[in-house]
């Protein structure tokens, strides 16, 4: 069994009318062809979707029915070495908080990414398990946005990490 963390951006279009039925259909399609028994969120995602936002009891609520993992002194470690992981490989580097999602998924055992920013996570640290689309209507316009399920790669992480000492 595998558990996936959900960045942001999935729960962004959990909580949008428009996309909501789709995305939800989308991650329990997911959750029985991958054998993903919990979808995650992490401390810093609730942080990205709540700021701002005006409903914050409703969201709360709704962000509650996920199990949370703690962003921990661990997983802040693990995406400063990420960050310099990054580095070495010359990958263009994403925003913190993608790095905390990676760090997250990476320390957290049997567990993947679900994410709409695929880019945010390179493929010489992630492979890439599943990619597939949604499509849904916004404004009388037909959206379509790729979805990617990831899994860290621990073997590719410790190599750069190495390089990285020497």
């Amino acid at each position: 069994m595998f558990n996936a963390v959900l960045d942001s951006c999935i729960l962004d279009f959990l909580l949008k009318n428009e996309s909501s039925s789709v995305m939800s259909q989308f991650i329990n399609r997911i959750a029985s062809e991958q054998d993903i028994e919990d979808f995650l969120i992490s401390d810093y995602a609730k942080f990205e979707v709540l700021r701002g936002a005006r409903n914050i009891k409703g969201i709360t609520s709704f962000l509650n029915t996920f199990s949370t993992i703690k962003v921990s002194p661990d997983v802040l470690s693990m995406a400063a070495f990420l960050y310099s992981a990054y580095q070495v490989k010359n990958i263009c580097i994403p925003k913190d908080g993608d790095f905390i999602l990676a760090a997250t998924a990476f320390y957290t055992p049997n567990t993947f990414i679900l994410t709409a920013d695929g880019d945010d996570f390179p493929r010489s640290f992630f492979e890439e398990v599943e990619a597939d689309y949604i499509h849904f209507k916004k404004a009388k316009t037909e959206k379509k946005i790729r979805i990617y399920l990831l899994k860290p790669l621990w073997e590719e992480l410790s190599s750069a990490l190495n390089k990285h000492r020497n």
